[in-house]
């Protein structure tokens, strides 16, 4: 009677299993990691910034928005451009803020590339915001301004054919390069 009973769960076993993977397989093609962070835009702590960094279908994107007051504003996406590039990274955050001006939110991401002889270093995006507020309505609006740093809204980091420097990597760099007057008159 064992035997009978050891035969049947032997046959049994490979099915149930085989069914179980095939039911878990099916919705894992998605993998995410989150990141909140709380700004200070026009008072302490009054908005949170949230990044998703997800992998799907071997496509890596970072997904982006800001919460204020309840009401939650998409930003754009931050892709993965190249192939040979190792990862993408949100590198760093923050608000400007200059006199009267508007308030603006600097958004740092990079690409990761590795090992010479081929691209080794990182690939540098700034994405700037101005932020506007409606204070009738407490409406806010984020207008694209990349504009503002011209050619530096980019750059590479690293070794190519010869040894390239991005001078803005970093908040503390991106601030000084703004408070130069290369801001805010527009």
């Amino acid at each position: 009677m064992k035997i009978l009973l050891i035969y049947i769960f032997l046959y049994l076993l490979p099915r149930v299993c085989i069914g179980e993977n095939i039911d878990f397989d099916k919705y894992n093609h998605q993998t995410c990691s989150y990141l909140n962070n709380k700004l200070s835009i026009f008072k302490k702590n009054d908005a949170m910034f949230s990044s998703s960094y997800c992998i799907d279908d071997g496509e890596e994107i970072i997904n982006n928005s800001i919460l204020i007051s309840g009401k939650k504003y998409e930003l754009r996406d931050f892709k993965k451009t190249e192939i040979i590039s190792r990862r993408i990274n949100l590198e760093a955050i923050s608000i400007y803020k200059v006199n009267k001006n508007y308030p603006l939110l600097i958004i740092l991401f990079s690409e990761e590339f590795c090992c010479y002889p081929q691209l080794d270093g990182k690939n540098y995006r700034i994405y700037l915001y101005k932020i506007y507020r409606d204070k009738k309505n407490n409406e806010f609006k984020f207008i694209s301004s990349d504009y503002i740093l011209g050619e530096n809204v980019s750059g590479f980091d690293g070794i190519s054919d010869k040894r390239m420097i991005f001078r803005l990597r970093n908040i503390e760099e991106i601030k000084k390069y703004l408070k130069m007057g290369a801001i805010l008159d527009n």
